[in-house]
């Protein structure tokens, strides 16, 4: 009984604070972008260069993917591409409530 009413407690110390805090407000735009007022030219040129950005970045990682799944095994590049695969499934889908690990039994009273 007194391991029940201890666990109680600490499941109601960690759910009151979690559940008094106000969710943060949705993001609009782009704040930095706001707070330095750029005009529409300079947005366009702003987005243009993270474009840019993004498009090196992902040649640079299938680059380093390459290199990287050319020191494995076939055992190996079948299961790097079997993670690849689940990421981005993941990525897109996200993760399924209640699919994580399962919590241990609570001990007999």
């Amino acid at each position: 009984m007194k391991r029940m009413l201890i666990i109680l407690t600490l499941v109601a110390a960690m759910a009151i604070p979690a559940a008094a805090q106000p969710a943060p407000p949705p993001q609009r735009g782009n704040p930095l972008a706001d707070y330095l007022q750029l005009t529409d030219a300079q947005k366009s040129a702003w987005q243009a260069a993270h474009a840019e950005f993004e498009a090196s970045m992902k040649a640079a990682h299938d680059t380093l993917e390459a290199k990287l799944a050319a020191t494995l095994t076939p055992e190996q590049k079948t299961k790097f591409e079997a993670f690849k695969t689940a990421r981005e499934f993941l990525q897109q889908h996200g993760p399924q409530p209640g699919a994580g690990p399962s919590r241990p039994p609570l001990p007999p009273r």
